[in-house]
């Protein structure tokens, strides 16, 4: 997973101040005044000041969460279950003791980039549920019952070829409407699972910020990195699963 940005206060000055224009305006600054050139030492020193100002005061940048106001009631929902669970976990992480800190090592952040990735699968979740919409069951299937009339009744064979040719069509089309179906189906369940195991987390944190000792390490199966890393491995199935259905809508 890519590396949390920003950082704390020190680390962002400690950055800020190794940036070049930093470390230039310094350098320049030093010259200036070993030159005797007073004036370019304060122009310089002031860009110095501003460029660590700037530099160490910004922290990550808000990311715009994307809007899924257009999504299915449904969809939502689950969204919405899902990223409450998230929040609780990482506000969960950060109350478990010092000592057991390892056993939830960067669970933070986990759970910040699961929520972008849960966001996504969202909404390629909507994109399959918009075409399933425009995909009616009872009109597809009534369609191919007519055309099988039609090829019984039909003794032409080039007439023939053509029915057999927009029945075959009618029925991958029925075929494909299942498998989309499945997808929405397998991306729903995913998503619960999801829900459970970051609410099965925090459980285990808030027993710990209650004392109650631990049966398992890191590497347990029960452990909250095990865990964490079970659901990680479910949205990246996930992800392929859809984004490979998407390419194809």
């Amino acid at each position: 997973m890519a590396s949390a940005q920003g950082g704390s206060i020190g680390e962002r000055l400690r950055r800020a101040v190794l940036h070049p224009v930093a470390v230039g305006s310094a350098i320049a600054a030093a010259l200036s005044l070993a030159l005797g050139q007073p004036a370019f030492a304060v122009a310089f020193g002031i860009i110095w000041i501003a460029t660590v100002a700037v530099k160490g005061g910004r922290g990550p940048a808000a990311a715009r969460p994307p809007d899924i106001g257009h999504l299915p009631p449904s969809i939502q929902a689950d969204l919405m279950g899902v990223m409450s669970a998230l929040d609780q976990l990482q506000v969960a992480a950060r109350s478990v003791p010092a000592e057991q800190r390892p056993l939830f090592e960067g669970i933070e952040r986990e759970a910040e980039e699961l929520r972008g990735s849960v966001l996504q699968l969202g909404l390629s979740a909507g994109a399959l549920h918009r075409r399933l919409e425009t995909m009616r069951p009872e009109q597809m299937e009534a369609d191919a019952a007519a055309l099988r009339a039609r090829l019984e009744a039909t003794s032409d064979e080039a007439a023939r070829r053509q029915l057999e040719a927009s029945l075959a069509d009618h029925e991958q089309r029925i075929e494909r409407r299942q498998r989309l179906l499945g997808r929405l189906e397998r991306y729903r369940a995913t998503i619960k699972s999801l829900e459970t195991t970051a609410a099965e987390i925090v459980d285990r944190a808030t027993d710990l910020a209650a004392g109650v000792p631990v049966e398992y390490d890191t590497f347990d199966e029960r452990s909250p990195e095990r865990k964490v890393s079970e659901m990680r491995a479910s949205v990246a199935a996930l992800e392929e699963v859809l984004g490979a259905e998407a390419e194809t809508l």
